[in-house]
């Protein structure tokens, strides 16, 4: 649960959904969306005007670590403790991507800022970050 204010005095609304702890959240680069990130292995969207929830995306059965968004476009990346990391398009919530490969937890991702977000990078809990090809959700680099 989050809650948005605009002083300690008045919430705006409170973004109830998430089933335990929300660890991340990120806005999309054209402020519609937000998404959020919880143990509960759940990425929720969200629209932050008015609080309602777009979609809960499928996906992971494990904790959700981050999320972020592509730079260009409504697509979402988060990691998950199961070594993981799962791209979806929204609002529609249909998979582009599951990136597996990783041996422990997914901490950390984005997209690269240098191709127009053509590729993914992640850092594990397992010492390694890879370069990702999500188009072929496929490894290009291991870096140990």
């Amino acid at each position: 649960m989050a809650s948005f204010c605009r002083s300690k005095r008045s919430r705006l609304f409170t973004l109830a959904g998430h089933t335990d702890t929300v660890v991340d959240l990120s806005f999309s680069h054209s402020g519609t969306y937000l998404a959020t990130a919880g143990m509960d292995g759940a990425v929720k969207i969200w629209n932050p005007t008015n609080g309602s929830l777009v979609i809960s995306l499928e996906g992971p059965g494990e904790d959700i670590t981050f999320v972020r968004w592509h730079s260009r476009g409504d697509v979402v990346l988060a990691g998950s403790s199961d070594g993981t990391a799962w791209i979806w398009s929204v609002p529609s919530g249909a998979c582009v991507a599951v990136l597996a490969g990783h041996g422990a937890s997914v901490v950390c991702g984005g997209f690269t800022p240098g191709d127009g977000g053509r590729h993914v990078v992640t850092a594990s809990a397992d010492e390694t970050a890879r370069l990702w090809s999500p188009k072929e959700a496929s490894c290009l680099v291991e870096l140990k």
